[in-house]
């Protein structure tokens, strides 16, 4: 008795945890993998709550690594404009970006509000100056 209470208590827990391939809410695999505008980092983005995003407010996950030598690059200040192209505007809530360690960043707040096209306009310094567009169809 006490071994299928314990099997079944384990059941629970496990069906209450995150899956095995989420790390920190996002997924394992990547939404989408750039390179850079100067082509000096290649970027893995993932999105929570949703992958891809819907309409309301997300997380984007940026895993940073040099292009050329595969390292993660650390010490990185990022600025994160969601744009929307089609109709030429942002949105009214400025993400925040923190590091995460081991090249990992996560940009918080951002405002996906209307379904469609998206871009997460991203500037780099520190290290590195370059720059990005992710871009997001958002449902």
């Amino acid at each position: 008795m006490r071994c299928v209470a314990a099997l079944a208590l384990a059941g629970l827990l496990g069906a209450c945890s995150a899956p095995e391939s989420e790390v920190g809410g996002f997924p394992a695999e990547p939404y989408a993998i750039l390179t850079s505008a100067a082509a000096e980092l290649v970027l893995e983005l993932r999105t929570a709550p949703d992958q891809p995003p819907t309409v309301g407010v997300s997380s984007v996950e940026l895993r940073v690594e040099r292009a050329t030598s595969h390292e993660p690059v650390t010490g990185l200040a990022i600025d994160a404009l969601p744009w929307m192209p089609a109709h030429d505007h942002g949105a009214s809530v400025t993400p925040t970006v923190a590091e995460s360690g081991g090249g990992t960043y996560v940009v918080e707040r951002v405002s996906f509000y209307m379904p469609g096209t998206w871009e997460l306009r991203l500037t780099f310094s520190g290290p590195v100056t370059d720059s990005a567009v992710a871009t997001f169809d958002v449902r």
